[in-house]
């Protein structure tokens, strides 16, 4: 802050994705042990339900699944 102006420089990203495969292996391993609880929690879980297997058209799939059947539980008159 100067002068009553509060002033925001974009950061300059140095940590870029590796290219090789060695070093890509590497760069998840430290980003997982660097990685909050909470998202170690839920990538546990999603191994333990085999989530962590799908394709991204599997779980595209899901989600279009999932999005139409709650729009039809909405468009059903209330009782």
């Amino acid at each position: 802050m100067e002068r009553g102006k509060i002033t925001y420089t974009p950061k300059i990203v140095l940590d870029r994705i590796p290219a090789g495969r060695v070093q890509l292996q590497q760069f998840i391993k430290q980003t997982r042990e660097d990685a909050p609880e909470w998202l170690k929690q839920i990538w546990a879980a999603s191994q333990r339900r085999g989530a962590d297997k799908l394709t991204m058209r599997q779980i595209n799939a899901e989600i279009a699944a999932v999005r139409r059947e709650r729009s039809r539980k909405t468009k059903q008159p209330a009782k």
